[in-house]
Parts: C-alpha cells; structure tokens; sequence
C-alpha cells in the first residue's frame, strides 16, 4: 500500500510540473471559425508519397497514414489503427491528405479501433478496408461495426489480449471522454492498444490525457515503440482529454519505450492551436530534451522502418 501511495504522489507532483508548464508557455490562437472557413476553401496538404519499405523478419514498419491512422507491418501481419481516409468530418474538411488510399493497404489481418468516436471511428473508411481483416473494437462497440464486411469483428475489454496469428493485441486503459459523453456514448468502451509481433512491440494510445495508466503499462507490457496523440490541447480544458506534445513527452518517459512517433494531428482543425504547432512544438522539446533520436516526427504517407539490436 504503501509503494502505491508513492507512486501516486509522484505522479501527482508530474501533473503539477505540467501544468505549471502549460501555464507558463504563450500558445498560439486563432480564432477556430476562421480555421474552419479557411480549411473549407483550401485544398488539403499533399501528402508524402514514397514507397512502403520492405520489412524483413525482427522489424516492424510503422507508416503514419495521417490523423491517428497508422499502418503497422510486420513481415506476416498487417494491421491498420482507426482508419480515417475521409476528405470531410462532417462539416470539418481535411487539410492534410491522407498517406495512402485503401487498396494500397489491403489485404489487412488486423484493424484496431481505439473508441467511438467520429474521427476515430469513421464507418466509409472502415468499410473500405474490411474485406478479409478482422476488426478489434473496445467493450459495447461491435454493434458499429459489425454491418461493414469484416471476416470477424472482436470487442476487447480493457486488460484482455487477442490473438491473431503471431500477433498478439492487449486492450490497455486510456483517459478520454468516453463515459462522460452525452447520450449513446455512456455505454461505450475506450482504450489503446500493446501490439506484438514477431519485431519491435508498439504501443497505440488512441486518444487520452496524461494520467498514471502509462507507467503502468510500460511497467507491465514494456513497449518498444510508442505512438501518442500531441494535438487537441488548446483551450486547457481539453488536456482532461488529449494531450500536448509537453505530455506526449512525459507519457514516453513514464512508458520507458525507446522510440515515439506522434499521431493525432495535422489533419483537422479540432482545437484553438494551428495545425502545424503540435509537431513543431515535439521538434523543440526533442531537441531540448536531448532525444531527437528517440523521436520521429513523420508527415502524412512516411514511413519509419524499426529494428532494435541485442
């Protein structure tokens, strides 16, 4: 009892440090109707458009397909992470193409779902890349998915794993809107993800605050890779539920993975920051930080090959 009391302590003495941190720090803002109005009459960003590289036996190939869509490969499991492929959220038009188109993906073993929500869970592009893949869904999920075409759909519990071939996906907690959400949303589970292959494991955080969860999961699933959101966290009020790239960086200390690759932003004006702050903000801390080799920052379509030696 008394080494969880600790550990309480320090991460609450994290929590003031950041936002200490963030109190300090000017942010940027622009008033979101005019983000809005300017996004809808431009055409999005192109996006990168090199080769996949090949992955060989002990890698793992991450390319960051853009928003929170990743695309992770090892050299017998493909796996796809909350598909968004869509020009328009609604009224919100993308400003940064995705990397690549559905057919360029397939065939799929595996596509994650991290909760609910309309940018992560995005029924066009789900449907576009469920032949022949077995969808992974949180708790209370399945009945969203069930209709578009997957081979097998499995709701994951937070704590519980999933076996597909020589990879293996656990369900990991999160903090997020989720059960606070009005109506439908209440029932609905939330969570990340700790994949494992025959490579690099990865950690895929979906979207969530910095909150004690991720010394956790690095104590117990020690994954190598890290993927977590930086964008979303202006006003303050939503750092309840994203993060920034400040607690991007603490959430990588406290997972003690060896590599972080961000995810969740770039592609929709959802928040006061402009869109090109998040990354540029990682940038500077990575520098300061002295890790700038611990950090891959990829644009929308790039890939990063991952092979750790010993």
């Amino acid at each position: 009892m008394r080494r969880e009391e600790e550990l309480e302590r320090a991460h609450l003495e994290r929590l003031d440090t950041l936002d200490e941190a963030h109190h300090r720090r000017s942010f940027s803002r622009r008033s979101f109707l005019s983000m809005w109005a300017r996004a809808a009459t431009q055409r999005p960003r192109a996006a990168h458009r090199g080769e996949l590289p090949a992955v060989q036996k002990g890698e793992l190939g991450i390319t960051f397909v853009g928003h929170s869509t990743c695309f992770l490969r090892y050299h017998d499991t493909r796996i796809l992470t909350d598909p968004n492929l869509v020009g328009w959220l609604y009224a919100l038009r993308r400003s940064w193409e995705p990397g690549f188109d559905p057919a360029q993906m397939l065939p799929l073993d595996l596509v994650l779902v991290s909760h609910a929500h309309h940018d992560h869970l995005v029924r066009p592009s789900l449907k576009a890349v469920a032949q022949g893949a077995t969808c992974v869904v949180p708790a209370h999920c399945a009945d969203l998915v069930s209709d578009l075409g997957f081979a097998r759909v499995v709701e994951l519990p937070v704590g519980e794993s999933y076996q597909h071939g020589n990879a293996q996906v656990v369900a990991v907690p999160a903090r997020h809107w989720g059960t606070r959400m009005l109506g439908d949303y209440r029932r609905r589970g939330y969570g990340g993800y700790v994949i494992r292959g025959d490579g690099p494991s990865a950690y895929f955080a979906g979207d969530t605050a910095y909150f004690s969860g991720f010394a956790e999961i690095g104590k117990r699933w020690k994954p190598d890779v890290a993927m977590l959101p930086i964008g979303a966290y202006s006003p303050p009020s939503f750092r309840r539920s994203h993060m920034s790239p400040l607690d991007a960086i603490y959430a990588f200390e406290d997972l003690g993975a060896r590599l972080l690759i961000p995810i969740h932003f770039g592609s929709y004006h959802l928040s006061y920051e402009p869109l090109d702050e998040p990354p540029g903000w990682l940038r500077e801390l990575a520098r300061t930080h002295q890790m700038e080799s611990r950090v891959a920052v990829l644009d929308n379509g790039q890939s990063h090959l991952v092979r750790f030696g010993g």
